[in-house]
């Protein structure tokens, strides 16, 4: 969803189904800090390849 120089915009009702890259951390909870959560840190543009018969 995520354009090379574009700025972040969620579509929410399109992202079921949809793939893509980016950079998962772990933080603590703010409440209970044993408790970790995953945040999103930096999210990549989709590489675009073309494929051709009978190159892998």
């Amino acid at each position: 969803m995520k354009k090379e120089g574009e700025e972040l915009r969620m579509n929410w009702n399109a992202l079921p189904g949809l793939t893509g890259k980016g950079h998962v951390t772990q933080v603590p909870g703010v409440k209970d800090p044993s408790k970790m959560f995953n945040r999103m840190e930096k999210l990549y543009p989709k590489e675009t390849r073309k494929y051709s018969a009978g190159n892998f």
